[in-house]
């Protein structure tokens, strides 16, 4: 009796020393245990935000065997071990018998979890926080804190909008605060894992079902970068020109070579014309209408715009259905019957979107002037509108706007693997979550597609084309860092400002 009684002792002293032990871990720490070892990701998200309004709570979720998932106490054991290595809490590990010069990872923590904690852990307190002003629908309720980057990614966890099958949505959050090298962490490490690899229906495309995008090239890209205003001075226009002095667009570069990139991916041929008049727009395009014609038509447009117009660097308006009509069937034969996609970067308003929720921390944004779509008049036209009618667009002083942004994203990780339809799906759904301040008034937008398409488009990788953007791509990042390293040198940290245009 007293050798059971000596060992039922020595047991509650060792589990009071393991309490205390844990109890010392700071709080940060202790969310992060938590998000390591809760199996239940809505249990996950309970314990996180009861041990922040009371970390007593922690101990109980911890050493609950029920809260790991474990099949018993040795394999729990374990996993507290494998979070204590990781989180670099070497002192804890003597409790289960270990020493951090001798144990080894039994990888037993869910390896998504492991991979996020990687990410998360590799950002400053700011950049974490960043990232949580990104995403204001799903941190509704989380605590405005630096910790909330654990709700905030097992949030999107329960959401289904992260897996180690798609890290889109996260790697679209990561380039928005200028850390891409964490995205390849993440490429890098799902790599390890061969079942995660992303899981796509084979299904072959029938050609009554599919418009044909199998030559090489494509298809033809036009960009329209119109970055530099003046106002018409001739006698004979002065009447077309624009009432309203039309600025700078700032950070429209940063969407053309975005765009260029992206259809370079795809096989097509890329044409950029810069800062063109409006006569000009018009005889460029009637140009392309007469070149032979691949697979596909893209013209993409990023200007200042009125009602139902955009802009020509002369201040004078060209009327949307002006340009569309350029491609009918009976003025351009070589496209009937193929896709042609027009991609609008520009406001169809002067209304800005309110805010339900207001956290934000995104302030270099500018607006592109009001552009509203007309219906499509004609078969296999898909049009891509950065904003729903009467509503402002937003773009960013120094990285482009938000909606080309996330269209180029979701177009190299799906356009080759769903139809243009769902990629505006993940386009609305990122763009809707995302919010910036001006003065202190929220700021939100919301892209429009519309579709007159007879099959569905889905692009299609092609090497040469692969290979081109990305070597265009390398050296467009290396000139950003050569930039950013004078800018930094010379001016010090420079911070991008909102400026409102008309």
């Amino acid at each position: 009796m007293m050798d059971n009684c000596s060992k039922f002792d020595s047991l509650k002293r060792d589990r009071e020393k393991r309490i205390d032990l844990f109890k010392k871990m700071l709080l940060k720490d202790k969310v992060s245990f938590l998000f390591l070892i809760v199996s239940d990701e809505a249990q996950c998200v309970e314990a996180i935000n009861s041990t922040l309004l009371n970390p007593a709570t922690f101990i109980h979720c911890i050493f609950d065997i029920r809260f790991s998932g474990s099949q018993d106490l040795f394999d729990h054991e374990v996993k507290l071990s494998d979070a204590c290595l990781l989180l670099k809490q070497y002192f804890l590990l003597p409790c289960f018998g270990y020493c951090k010069h001798t144990y080894q990872s039994q990888k037993k923590l869910n390896p998504l979890r492991v991979l996020l904690f990687r990410v998360y852990d590799e950002m400053t307190t700011e950049e974490a926080e960043l990232l949580c002003s990104l995403f204001p629908p799903v941190l509704s309720n989380a605590s405005n804190n630096s910790v909330a980057i654990e709700l905030l990614l097992m949030r999107l966890v329960l959401a289904k909008r992260i897996s180690l099958n798609d890290m889109s949505f996260l790697n679209l959050g990561l380039q928005r605060i200028m850390r891409r090298d964490l995205c390849k962490l993440m490429s890098n490490e799902i790599d390890k894992y061969p079942l995660a690899q992303t899981l796509v229906p084979t299904k072959i495309l029938s050609r009554d079902e599919y418009y044909d995008m199998s030559s090489y090239p494509s298809g033809i890209c036009v960009i329209f970068n119109q970055k530099n205003f003046w106002k018409e001075e001739s006698h004979s226009l002065r009447s077309l020109v624009h009432n309203v002095k039309l600025d700078k667009r700032i950070g429209t570069d940063v969407d053309r070579d975005f765009i260029s990139e992206t259809f370079q991916f795809f096989g097509f041929k890329i044409k950029v014309f810069e800062s063109r008049t409006h006569m000009q727009i018009m005889r460029d395009l009637e140009d392309i209408s007469r070149e032979d014609m691949f697979g596909c038509l893209v013209v993409c447009i990023l200007s200042h715009g009125t009602q139902g117009q955009i802009m020509g660097s002369n201040s004078i308006p060209v009327s949307l259905d002006e340009i569309k009509m350029k491609f009918r069937g009976s003025l351009c034969p070589a496209l009937i019957g193929k896709p042609k996609v027009f991609i609008i970067q520009a406001c169809q308003g002067s209304v800005k979107q309110a805010s339900t929720v207001v956290n934000s921390k995104d302030s270099s944004i500018e607006h592109d002037g009001p552009i509203i779509p007309s219906l499509p008049e004609y078969h296999d036209i898909y049009e891509m509108y950065s904003t729903v009618p009467g509503y402002l667009s937003f773009r960013n002083t120094t990285s482009g706007s938000w909606f080309i942004n996330t269209l180029c994203y979701y177009l190299k990780e799906k356009g080759h693997l769903c139809d243009i339809e769902k990629v505006g799906t993940y386009v609305n759904r990122w763009v809707a979550s995302a919010e910036a301040r001006e003065g202190g008034e929220v700021k939100k937008q919301m892209p429009q597609f519309t579709s007159c398409l007879r099959k569905g488009l889905r692009f299609k990788r092609h090497p040469e084309g692969v290979l081109e953007a990305i070597l265009d791509q390398l050296e467009r990042e290396f000139l950003d860092v050569l930039v950013d390293y004078f800018v930094a040198s010379n001016y010090g940290n420079c911070q991008p400002k909102i400026q409102s245009i008309s």
